[in-house]
């Protein structure tokens, strides 16, 4: 009684729905496994992208604010709860400022993109295109998020938490969710069911 009554809301389920889950289900246990077994043990692509992300953060303040900034990559820091893990750290004339681990590279939002935009049914190209411009985007605004951060440490060290913590990940999460309703809202879904 009760499976048939779970088949039955099932079927009651519109089509395109079934099939976001479906492919959200298996692209979400694809990269965990894929994560956590290979490419974080690894280092791939963390590392090298932590490193991007920290130089070009680097060389835009060099550029914007003021010369002397540079990156020192794989430091080893004290993160929160007492965890030591290997960081890029940005200097200002020999002074560290920001560390900036793995988990601040914006893989996870690149991740998190793009898999939404695998999960709804679309044209190649379209796909390919939002892929790009959202994943570029994604990067600027992470880049643009250091560099506050760093601005915030030299001159308002008080503002950096709660900048660091609630402000800007408001901010980014705003622009991937606007990307997403951009992408879903010029999409003819019953031309690809």
């Amino acid at each position: 009684m009760l499976i048939t009554s779970i088949r039955h809301s099932y079927r009651q389920v519109p089509l395109a729905v079934r099939l976001f889950v479906k492919r959200a289900s298996v692209l979400l246990l694809s990269w965990i496994l894929l994560y956590q077994l290979v490419l974080k043990p690894s280092g791939i692509p963390d590392r090298w992208l932590t490193a991007k992300t920290a130089s070009v953060t680097a060389y835009l303040l060099n550029h914007w604010y003021s010369p002397g900034f540079n990156t020192v990559n794989n430091v080893w820091a004290s993160l929160g709860g007492g965890q030591r893990e290997k960081v890029s750290t940005v200097f200002y004339n020999n002074t560290q400022y920001l560390h900036i681990a793995d988990a601040c590279n914006a893989l996870d939002l690149f991740v998190l993109y793009l898999g939404f935009l695998f999960c709804l049914p679309a044209g190649k190209t379209r796909m390919l295109v939002f892929g790009i411009t959202g994943t570029a985007t994604i990067f600027l605004l992470n880049i643009l998020r250091l560099y506050a951060l760093v601005l915030l440490a030299i001159n308002k060290p008080a503002w950096l938490d709660i900048a660091h913590h609630y402000v800007f990940t408001l901010i980014v999460y705003s622009c991937i969710f606007a990307g997403w309703v951009y992408y879903a809202r010029k999409n003819d879904y019953r031309k690809t069911i």
